[in-house]
């Protein structure tokens, strides 16, 4: 697992979102790690449970092709995400808080 003290994920891109099993998979450019731009790839095993906006949900689902990192932490075993999802077409944008717990994480920064 990396540091998070070294990595940024503030305005960094999600690429996608997806579902592998008891998985979920995010995908993500313009990770800061010190002073390179990177990309990511979180996985977070054995999911348990996802709220979005306070209300369980069954999975992420990207609600946009692009979708704005402003907050991302986790632990060992949750994490809480902020992201903006922008709809260029009607110039409009919805910002979605999420909260998952599971078993573990693994961060690879590439």
């Amino acid at each position: 697992m990396q540091d998070t003290q070294i990595v940024g994920f503030h305005e960094s891109s999600i690429v996608s979102v997806r579902r592998d099993g008891k998985a979920v998979v995010l995908e993500l450019d313009e990770v800061h790690l010190g002073s390179e731009i990177r990309s990511a790839t979180i996985t977070m095993n054995d999911v348990q449970s996802i709220a979005r906006d306070g209300v369980g949900v069954e999975d992420v689902l990207a609600e946009s092709e692009d979708g704005e990192v402003l907050t991302l932490q986790y632990t060992e075993h949750s994490m809480h995400l902020i992201v903006e999802w922008p709809d260029f077409v009607n110039h409009q944008a919805q910002t979605r808080s999420y909260r998952m717990s599971f078993g573990s994480i693994n961060v690879d920064i590439h």
